[in-house]
């Protein structure tokens, strides 16, 4: 019976240390892994500092091959910026417009229900000259008098 029971608090230990850990690793995200570019720009870096460690390089070369790694990793990371603006653009125009909002111009989505910028109403945009009762786009005539749109 001490057996069984140093046991079952042995494993109630366990379970104690080991659920934090495992539940962390469950929630955590992994970010992606760099491109082949960035990967060799910083292993170009880590290679040089390496280098001027062990005593492989002195200091002038050192701060001309840093200053020319430093160089490399800015341009990939503009690139990255550019590539990244580039996406930004492309999500912002939108791919089926088919009107604009009545309110402040901004083009809207077929589905969309209200303006993305100042929130006004995108199915219900005018009245009725006649009556005043409000209608939906694409209709012909009115729903409550009947006259032409």
């Amino acid at each position: 019976m001490g057996t069984a029971l140093v046991i079952l608090m042995t494993l109630a230990a366990l379970a104690a240390v080991a659920y934090p850990l495992v539940r962390g690793i469950r929630g955590r995200q992994v970010p992606p892994m760099p491109d082949l570019e960035t990967q060799a720009a910083y292993a170009d870096a880590e290679d040089i500092e390496l280098d001027f460690r062990t005593g492989k390089l002195d200091n002038a070369e050192y701060q001309a091959l840093q200053q020319a790694a430093q160089k490399g990793l800015d341009a990939e990371l503009e690139r990255k910026i550019k590539a990244l603006r580039g996406e930004r653009k492309q999500a912002r125009k939108p791919a089926g417009a088919r009107g604009k909002c009545a309110k402040c111009g901004t083009p809207y989505d077929s589905g969309d229900q209200f303006c993305a910028k100042c929130g006004a109403s995108l199915t219900l945009k005018r009245a009725c000259a006649n009556c005043g009762a409000p209608y939906y786009e694409g209709d012909r005539f009115c729903v409550k008098c009947g006259k032409s749109l």
